[in-house]
């Protein structure tokens, strides 16, 4: 780890602050505020990925962390407390998942092509 790589600065900021320590310098605390405020943002512009943006399959599994980790921020904890409301994730979610998409996929499959078969005059109406 570089230390005066901003990512370690960053890093560092974080874990200060979800464990609400003290910052020793003002220059930590307003760096600090500009960090959490685009983590959100930041977190934000993953889901809309991680969603597909509309136009693809998402990733169920992918997302359940980012909403972990919006949680984990909103709470400032580190989500392995027993007070932690952070969304936890075992291999059970991740079968519940891999069956969600599967069902989805199935789904738009199914809808793409009855819109295929109504545009080329194969539905009966």
């Amino acid at each position: 780890m570089e230390l005066d790589d901003p990512h370690t600065k960053v890093y560092l900021l974080l874990q200060g602050w979800l464990g609400r320590c003290k910052m020793p310098v003002s220059d930590y605390v307003n760096d600090t505020k500009s960090v959490v405020e685009q983590m959100g943002r930041m977190l934000a512009a993953m889901a809309f990925v991680t969603e597909g943006g509309g136009q693809k399959d998402g990733m169920l599994d992918v997302m359940v962390c980012i909403i972990g980790a919006r949680q984990c921020l909103a709470q400032r904890c580190y989500g392995d407390g027993e007070d932690a409301l952070c969304a936890c994730v075992d291999e059970k979610c991740y079968e519940v998942s891999e069956r969600s998409e599967r069902a989805l996929r199935k789904t738009r499959n199914t809808r793409d092509e009855s819109r295929e078969m109504a545009t080329d005059g194969k539905f009966q109406h």
